[in-house]
């Protein structure tokens, strides 16, 4: 598969980490995978403490599955932790309380978006930017000027580096749906996704 990756991005970027793509690789015990197929474009990754909790299950957490339902997972937590804790290619970051309540201020205040809240300080205090598939906190996002991306860009940026990462990567998205994660389109769905859409949110 041939395609370029986008050129105005610049050669170093630091990715940090919002709680659903994680998770969901996590469940997936894949973690190690989304690792490797990032690696190529050697950026830094970047995943606040609060979103680190609600990964390994120190956190209560619940993602929307495909239907648009809310899901728990209370099963596989000591499993899922001890996968996350053996990864090597992110480290964790906590937000500067003053930020991090800011933007409380403005998401909400609520247990389930500590994790965004945590992940919009730490992006803006470094100048960073942000990887989450929550599209309405994104948007808010983006209107306080941050620079924010879904995981399917990400992992599009990968593959426009190192194309041979196609089939891995898409293996990834199939099991990550597996998982409950809501894309745009169905397992098998990625690589004629990524044929048709520009490497853009």
């Amino acid at each position: 598969m041939s395609r370029s990756a986008d050129p105005s991005i610049p050669a170093k970027r630091t990715l940090v980490w919002d709680t659903s793509p994680l998770l969901h690789a996590a469940r997936a015990e894949r973690l190690d995978v989304l690792g490797d197929i990032v690696a190529p474009l050697a950026w830094d990754h970047v995943v606040p403490d609060f979103v680190m909790r609600e990964v390994t299950g120190q956190l209560d957490v619940w993602c929307p599955d495909g239907d648009g339902r809310e899901v728990e997972d209370p099963e596989g937590e000591p499993r899922r932790r001890a996968h996350v804790e053996r990864q090597q290619w992110f480290h964790e970051h906590s937000p500067e309380l003053q930020a991090f309540q800011r933007w409380r201020d403005v998401i909400g205040k609520g247990p389930r978006n500590q994790g965004e809240c945590a992940v919009f300080a730490v992006a803006e205090a470094g100048g960073w930017t942000v990887i989450s598939d929550d599209r309405q906190a994104a948007r808010v996002a983006r209107k306080k000027g941050l620079d924010v991306h879904g995981s399917l860009w990400l992992l599009g940026q990968a593959v426009g580096v190192k194309p041979s990462l196609a089939g891995s990567a898409s293996s990834l998205v199939d099991r990550m749906i597996e998982q409950s994660a809501r894309y745009p389109f169905g397992k098998g769905g990625f690589l004629p996704w990524l044929r048709d859409h520009p490497l853009s949110d």
